[in-house]
């Protein structure tokens, strides 16, 4: 074979960016460099990976995905060799750009965090958060190297790993009727004003909820950041959905909230890890992604998740 890893690697960025020009800011080299290691690898192996698309940038093509699959393993194999030969592997180091879903990020992120670097000292983690459309940019375009979020509205395209079901619950006051039983039917709230999450995707999906009841909540306040949610519904301005829980039921103005399962055997999403197609797991994303599956089948963690209802079920 006359091309080098160093080459593939250009190759494999290029790949993950779907462009000539990001890939060479990336990697800090021209991109005639990256341009020539394409030239050559398709010469080479005499296969076409890209098509160029001026509108498009590259565009990988069917048997283009399935070489830069093994270009992925072999690149990961090659980076644990030399770890391995250098003394770094039960020592990781380096840095990991992480994306994960804002309303997910403090309950579960800090721990995951915090047992990764005590076993790890020397990687450190770069966080990007943002909705869920947001980060499936972060990891498209290559800002991020494997995210931690919902598969509601997901790109078909990215590799996914089911790590828990997070059914919805509702959020009421203390002091609402409803905040007495042990669930609550979602025709019991259409007359009730609701307080919703307002961002891409999540809005579609609390929506779709109701319409499984054949109604339209009455939406009287929308926020896009979780804790806003929960102080306006512990004030008694409406009740919510969410599908994560915090471990405390208090809020920032130190009033509480009730949390009960939704009667109705209602969508759940999936709490996933994602990456990108053509990637094979590096060393420091494995010791992520052991990190998140440890936290979020421990017990702590299962307080987070909301157990469906009985009759649900």
């Amino acid at each position: 074979m006359n091309i080098t890893v160093r080459q593939l690697g250009y190759v494999l960025t290029a790949a993950r960016l779907r462009s000539i020009s990001r890939a060479s800011s990336k990697l800090g080299i021209s991109q005639s460099s990256i341009a020539a290691a394409i030239d050559k690898m398709e010469r080479e192996f005499n296969v076409t990976i890209f098509v160029r698309q001026q509108s498009k940038g590259l565009v990988i093509t069917s048997l283009g995905s399935e070489v830069l699959g093994h270009v992925g393993r072999l690149l990961s194999d090659v980076e644990n060799f030399e770890q391995e030969l250098s003394g770094l592997g039960h020592a990781l180091e380096g840095a990991l750009n992480v994306g994960c879903f804002a309303p997910v990020s403090p309950h579960m992120l800090p721990p995951i965090i915090n047992n990764l670097t005590k076993k790890h000292p020397n990687i450190q983690v770069h966080l990007h958060e943002g909705d869920l459309r947001r980060v499936q940019e972060f990891l498209r375009d290559g800002v991020v190297d494997i995210a931690l979020t919902y598969n509601l509205g997901l790109d078909g395209n990215f590799k996914c790993e089911e790590l828990n079901e997070a059914p919805a619950h509702v959020i009421l006051a203390e002091s609402n009727p409803l905040a007495k039983q042990d669930d609550v039917s979602l025709t019991e709230l259409i007359d009730q004003p609701m307080i919703l999450l307002d961002l891409p995707e999540s809005r579609t999906y609390f929506e779709l909820l109701f319409e499984t009841v054949g109604a339209h909540p009455r939406i009287a306040h929308r926020t896009e950041t979780y804790e806003m949610v929960r102080s306006l519904v512990a004030t008694g301005m409406g009740f919510s959905i969410l599908n994560l829980r915090p471990l405390i039921d208090h809020t920032y103005n130190g009033q509480r909230v009730i949390c009960l399962p939704i009667r109705e055997n209602v969508l759940a999403p999936k709490f996933i890890l994602a990456q990108r197609p053509h990637d094979f797991p590096t060393s420091l994303m494995s010791a992520f992604s052991t990190a998140c599956r440890d936290y979020i089948r421990s017990e702590k963690a299962a307080g987070c998740f909301m157990r469906r209802a009985p009759d649900a079920a």
